[in-house]
């Protein structure tokens, strides 16, 4: 399962999420928040099998053990993952024939499931709230400064089934890729450089006629353009899904 948010679901038992018997679950790029199990798991509860969470992001979750993942006989394999915010249960539970076998560039809040952890993390994520933040579903963005950007795995944000993309749809990018499901993407402006700003073509052609000079800025990826300008309204950064090669082409840039 893909690209995907499970949010608000209940169970009387196992899994408020999800709960996998003995099968080869594979989940990626997915956001489970806000579900809860009166036994084990919250938002994953494993018997058996060998599951695999990739570049997921689990969050405000409980149960009686394991309030975001419990692993339960199986072998849990995951990777730049944020398991976080449990409300009760911990965030990650398992029993004594529950093991760990991929443990990669993960962020588990309060240090649980650490075992064999290569590059794992525990502390806040520093999460915003479920909400469309792009994309056809909700997410939970990864908030200036949280400990999970840039803090994954690079071949594995890679590979598929995440293929360099978060649940967005939004290419990974920076010194490295995120760990999560969301990718932080830096706006950050100075005086002269902001982020894409909402134009008409009359300003666009406008832009062009007074504007003589213009170069490129990367922000974290992200293609700008910053020129001098003797209109000072006009004094601000577009963005185009190209390299801009003449004024001509100013016409064409998208607005937010």
């Amino acid at each position: 399962m893909t690209n995907s948010t499970l949010a608000g679901n209940s169970a009387t038992v196992d899994g408020g999420a999800i709960r996998s018997d003995y099968g080869t679950l594979v989940l990626a790029n997915s956001t489970l928040s806000g579900n809860h199990a009166s036994g084990n798991g919250g938002g994953r509860s494993f018997v058996g099998g060998a599951p695999t969470g990739t570049n997921c992001t689990l969050s405000g979750n409980w149960a009686s053990a394991g309030g975001g993942i419990h692993n339960y006989e199986g072998t849990l394999n995951f990777a730049n993952t944020i398991v976080a915010n449990s409300t009760s249960g911990g965030d990650c539970s398992g029993s004594a024939s529950g093991l760990i076998g991929t443990n990669r560039n993960n962020l588990v809040r309060d240090g649980s499931c650490s075992l064999g952890g290569v590059n794992f993390r525990s502390g806040n994520p520093q999460l915003g709230a479920l909400a469309f933040n792009g994309g056809p579903t909700q997410t939970m963005a990864l908030l200036g400064g949280s400990p999970a950007i840039d803090a994954g795995d690079d071949a594995t944000g890679a590979a598929s089934p995440v293929s360099g993309r978060d649940q967005r749809g939004v290419a990974r990018q920076g010194a490295h890729c995120d760990i999560g499901a969301y990718e932080y993407v830096d706006y950050s402006a100075s005086a002269d450089t902001i982020k894409r700003s909402a134009i008409t073509r009359g300003d666009a052609t406008a832009w062009a006629a007074n504007c003589v000079q213009e170069h490129f800025r990367f922000i974290r990826g992200l293609r700008y353009v910053r020129a001098a300008c003797s209109l000072p309204v006009l004094r601000r950064a577009y963005y185009s899904r190209g390299k801009v090669e003449s004024k001509v082409q100013v016409a064409s840039l998208i607005r937010e």
